[in-house]
């Protein structure tokens, strides 16, 4: 007999072992006999193997696993049901299991630092659960409930997992390759929902800078807008000694606002309307600083001669709606699109500037229309918003042939679609979205080092 002999061969006179003990023979599979003549316990079904293989791959940890690994996985499972508002897993308590939704719908809860409870509502995180837990013990980050029963799962022991990790390197690098996949997944596709995003404590000094700057822009571009508007000319930088203040200010106010109602105020706590919660702290910055901006509208306000504090009150209620869109503008809205720009992007910079671009066309396009009510009621204070909107709507309408049909109804449409002076007000918009932003981004970071050095 020549080479080794394997665990079936069984020669009169023994095995021919080269060197060492022969090796342990290889186990026969176990068929749970009851007794010599008992039926062999079944395991799962074809079909049943497919669907958990099914469960396991929307795993993060298993998603690009071959099929060879998760039977292995799946041959270990085993199936669990719960019915309405049974707790299935309980926050901060070791979890040994992995769990995958067969069917059924659950919630999970997160207990906060203060009290409340988050519903946490993530896609992915509705089909498999504890994955991140079970290979150690570690404790839930969530209390899971069954909300809708029966909810059934497939189990997979925590210590089956940990096994073949061990013992298979194949296996362990799929399960590598897999967690890679996700990080760079989640990473390329995680954006922040609108009216979520969270400010950082603002520098007053670099927003005071930003804002003096700023300031000539957009006086400048203002009293063209008045002469588009009007047809008259004026100064483009009057009374500056009030609006730089002014400004400073205004701009001051809305990023200290901001980040006050980030940190002091909780949507959540008013759940279900937690989205209505989160509009109305968006809302406030734009309604509170309204009296500065209208300082700053009546010092460009060439046509009225009432003294400066009788004018700012003119056209105060669209201006507010004005202000609302311009705080949402700069303080979300730009940090909305700023995430949303493209990776290959990499300069903070051009990320800032392209993010602003975005905001400033969207909320100077948004408040053309209460922004032209304003400075002519401002202007004019005799005539009333109706008389003001219907001369808006003529002058639309005298941009059209005579012959054009419904000529006086299209000009009213023209009038809040594409009206006089719209790009004016977005390039105003758009410039000081880019001023303000950019230079408070790029200054914010000198400030930063220079407070770490001290």
């Amino acid at each position: 007999m020549t080479g080794a002999a394997t665990a079936y061969d069984t020669p009169d006179d023994g095995p021919q072992w080269t060197h060492g003990e022969p090796p342990d023979p290889e186990p026969l599979p176990d068929f749970n006999y009851h007794h010599d003549h008992a039926k062999p316990k079944l395991g799962p079904t074809p079909a049943e193997m497919r669907l958990r293989r099914r469960l396991l791959r929307g795993s993060p940890l298993l998603t690009w696993c071959c099929d060879h690994s998760l039977d292995r996985l799946a041959a270990d499972m085993t199936n669990v049901e719960y019915q309405t508002n049974d707790r299935i897993v309980s926050q901060d308590c070791p979890q040994h299991d992995m769990l995958f939704l067969r069917s059924g719908v659950v919630q999970q809860n997160m207990k906060m630092h203060d009290g409340r409870v988050k519903v946490l509502n993530n896609e992915d995180s509705q089909k498999f659960f504890n994955n991140f837990f079970a290979m150690r013990g570690e404790p839930a980050r969530a209390t899971l409930v069954c909300l809708k029963g029966p909810c059934r799962f497939a189990v997979l022991p925590g210590s089956t997992f940990s096994e073949l990790v061990r013992t298979d390197g194949n296996f362990a690098e799929e399960t590598l390759y897999s967690v890679s996949r996700y990080l760079r997944r989640t990473d390329e596709g995680f954006v922040t929902p609108f009216l979520e995003q969270e400010s950082v404590k603002p520098q007053w000094i670099p927003v005071t800078l930003a804002a003096s700057i700023e300031s000539f822009y957009r006086s400048a571009l203002q009293s063209f807008l008045n002469f588009r508007l009007t047809g008259t000319k004026s100064a483009m930088f009057p009374q500056m000694h009030v609006q730089i203040p002014t400004r400073i200010v205004y701009i001051n106010g809305f990023k200290i606002l901001r980040h006050y109602i980030d940190t002091n105020c909780d949507a959540e706590q008013y759940a279900p309307n937690q989205n209505l919660a989160r509009l109305g702290f968006a809302v406030a910055p734009g309604v509170i600083m309204t009296p500065m901006s209208s300082v700053l509208e009546a010092c460009n306000a060439h046509l009225n001669p009432e003294p400066l504090w009788r004018r700012l009150f003119r056209g105060y209620v669209p201006r507010c709606l004005r202000e609302v869109i311009f705080g949402i503008g700069l303080n979300q809205m730009s940090d909305f699109f700023e995430e949303r720009v493209p990776k290959e992007v990499t300069s903070e910079a051009l990320r800032t500037a392209m993010g602003s671009v975005f905001a400033g066309v969207v909320s100077g396009y948004l408040s053309h229309v209460p922004h032209n009510l304003s400075t002519m009621k401002l202007m004019t204070p005799s005539k009333s918003y109706g008389r003001i909107f219907r001369e808006f709507a003529q002058k639309s309408a005298d941009r059209l042939p005579p012959t054009f049909p419904a000529r006086a109804r299209v000009g009213a449409v023209l009038a809040v679609v594409a009206p006089v002076g719209v790009h004016v007000r977005t390039a105003q918009v758009v410039g000081s979205f880019v001023i303000l932003n950019g230079f408070i981004e790029g200054w914010k970071k000198y400030f930063e080092t220079d407070t770490a050095t001290a």
